[in-house]
């Protein structure tokens, strides 16, 4: 994908960037929710809940480290679609099934691809020409979204089940 010039319209590189950081750092947000959830609700051990955020966070952690390998070398509207998509399918089975190992690896799943996501927002919006400005607006809009999913979160988890 070229960069955006001057005579470029890159709003919507911005408007795309900011969505994917947002929907990519979303498990990171409510990770705090999840783990007690499923310790909660679902009956698992601290341990067992500490193993989720591990698995979690790891598998973040690996996609992060792979972007650099494919940021730039593939389809960006394929590579959203393909994380969005993950992200989507891993999180409505978590809702689905909450056996301990189905949990671990849809919660390790999530976040694998929930990164690959923000990897590729934090691309777009560092290729824009007023790249500073998207990275101002995507930190402002995550701190208004972790306080509204945290306050929503606990009714959004009810609704699958996750007292």
């Amino acid at each position: 994908m070229r960069t955006p010039t001057a005579h470029h319209d890159s709003r919507p590189l911005l408007a795309i960037g900011v969505t994917l950081t947002l929907i990519g750092g979303a498990p990171f947000n409510i990770l705090p929710l999840i783990t007690a959830a499923a310790v909660d609700t679902l009956g698992f051990s601290d341990r067992q809940a500490g193993v989720v955020s591990f698995t979690l966070s790891a598998l973040a952690g690996a996609s992060a480290l792979l972007a650099g390998s494919w940021v730039r070398s593939v389809s960006w509207p394929r590579a959203a679609a393909f994380s969005l998509g993950g992200m989507l399918l891993a999180n409505a089975m978590g809702l689905m099934l909450h056996g301990y190992w189905w949990f671990v690896v849809l919660q390790g799943l999530s976040g694998f691809m929930s990164s690959a996501a923000f990897a590729l927002g934090m691309t777009l919006l560092s290729d824009r020409p007023e790249s500073a400005r998207g990275f101002g607006i995507t930190t402002a809009l995550q701190v208004v979204y972790q306080v509204v999913i945290l306050l929503a979160g606990p009714w959004l988890l009810g609704i699958g089940g996750i007292d």
